[in-house]
C-alpha cells in the first residue's frame, strides 16, 4: 500500500525522495535496451507502449578488452538516442554473468574480461544517469513473460540453450534475482557430481552437457570430426547412428536437468530460447523423457519455444531498464 500525501503533479509532500522517483520514471518517453553478447552488441528503442522504434547492432570486439566493450555500449546508445532526436530514454543492459549483490562486480561471465568489473557503475558514470544491468537470461525470461510465449503466465522460467546454458526466473512479470543475485543460474547446477570441471569452479554443471558447445564436443570426441549443431541434428533425423547417439544423450540430459528444475520451482511455463531452441528433438524425444523423469504425473508445466526469437534479450533489457527510479 502506498503511503504519503501526493500533490496533483504526483509529488509526495511528506517524502520528497519518493516524489523524485515518480517524476523521474515519468520523464522517460522511450526505453533503450542493449544486449551484450560474445560477438555482437544489439540495441533497440521501445516507445511507451513497447512498440519497437529503432534497432541496430555492432560487433562486441571483446578481445580488445573491457574498456572497449564499455565504449561500444556507449556508442550504440548515443547512436540510438540520436535517432529519436535525443529525447529522454531509460537505459537497460543485458549482460552475461551475475552481479555481486554487495560490490556490483560481475561474476561467471563467459566474456571473461568483464568478470570483476562493475559494469552498471561504469555505464552509469559514462551516461551520467542510472543504468540497470541485468543478466541476459533474465532479460530473455522477462521479455517472453511480458510480451512473448508466456504472456499472462504467473511463474515463468526462461531456459537459454545456446553456446552456453542459462536461465532466468520471472514471477508476476518481475525478475526474481534471489538473495545472492543468482536465481535462475540453472546452467551451473550440477547434473553429474563428478563430471568435468566448469569455468564457474564447480564440476559436472548442466552447461557441460546441455549446450551447443557440449553437443559439438561430444560428437567430435566420438567421431574425430568437428561438426556444427545443425548438421548433427539433420544427420540424426536422417538416421545416421552416431548423430542419433549424440542427440539422444543431449535430450536425456535435457530431460533429467529439466525434471530437477521443475521439482524445485514447478513453474507454469518454461520458455526455451537460444540457438538450440530450434532442435525439434527437444519437443519430441526430450518431452517424452521428461514425462518419464518428472516427479508426479502428469507434466503440468508447459514447455514452449520462444516467440520473440533473438529479440527477446534486448527487449527484456529495455523493459527492465524502465524500472530504474
Amino acid at each position: 500500500m502506498s503511503t504519503g500525501v501526493f500533490g496533483s503533479d504526483g509529488s509526495n509532500l511528506k517524502d520528497p525522495e519518493k516524489s523524485f522517483a515518480i517524476i523521474f520514471r515519468r520523464a522517460y518517453l522511450f526505453k533503450i535496451g542493449i544486449d551484450v553478447g560474445g560477438t555482437k552488441i544489439e540495441g533497440v528503442v521501445l516507445d511507451a507502449t513497447n512498440v519497437e522504434q529503432r534497432r541496430m547492432r555492432i560487433t562486441t570486439d571483446q578481445h580488445s578488452g573491457y574498456n572497449t566493450i564499455v565504449k561500444r555500449v556507449v556508442s550504440i546508445v548515443e547512436a540510438l538516442e540520436g535517432q529519436i532526436g535525443h529525447q529522454r530514454a531509460s537505459i537497460g543492459v543485458g549482460s552475461p554473468g551475475a552481479a555481486d549483490q554487495e560490490t556490483g562486480e560481475l561474476r561467471y561471465c563467459n566474456i571473461h574480461c568483464m568478470n570483476g568489473k562493475n559494469f552498471a557503475a561504469d555505464l552509469s558514470e559514462a551516461f551520467e544517469k542510472p543504468v540497470r544491468v541485468t543478466n541476459d537470461a533474465n532479460c530473455f525470461a522477462l521479455a517472453e513473460a511480458t510480451l512473448g510465449a508466456a504472456k499472462g503466465c504467473r511463474m515463468v522460467f526462461g531456459m537459454v540453450l545456446g553456446t552456453g546454458c542459462g536461465g532466468g526466473l520471472v514471477f508476476n512479470r518481475q525478475i526474481w534475482n534471489g538473495a545472492s543475485g543468482i536465481a535462475g543460474e540453472w546452467g551451473h547446477s550440477s547434473l553429474i557430481f563428478d563430471g568435468p570441471d566448469c569455468y564457474c569452479g564447480r564440476r559436472g554443471c548442466v552447461e557441460r552437457y546441455l549446450s551447443g558447445n557440449a553437443l559439438e564436443v561430444h560428437y567430435e570426441t566420438l567421431s574425430g570430426v568437428s561438426e556444427n549443431v545443425q548438421t548433427i541434428s539433420d544427420r540424426s533425423i536422417d538416421g545416421d547412428p552416431l548423430p542419433i547417439r549424440v542427440i539422444n544423450h543431449f535430450v536425456e540430459s535435457f530431460s533429467q536437468a529439466t525434471a530437477n528444475l521443475i521439482t524445485v520451482l514447478d513453474p507454469h511455463v518454461i520458455v526455451i530460447g537460444g540457438g538450440l531452441s530450434g532442435l525439434p528433438q527437444i519437443y519430441t524425444e526430450g518431452l517424452c523423457h521428461l514425462r518419464q523423469n518428472i516427479m508426479g504425473k502428469p507434466l503440468n508445466t508447459l514447455i514452449v519455444k520462444n516467440r520473440l526469437g533473438a529479440s527477446s534479450g534486448v527487449i527484456g533489457a529495455a523493459l527492465e531498464g524502465q524500472e530504474i527510479v
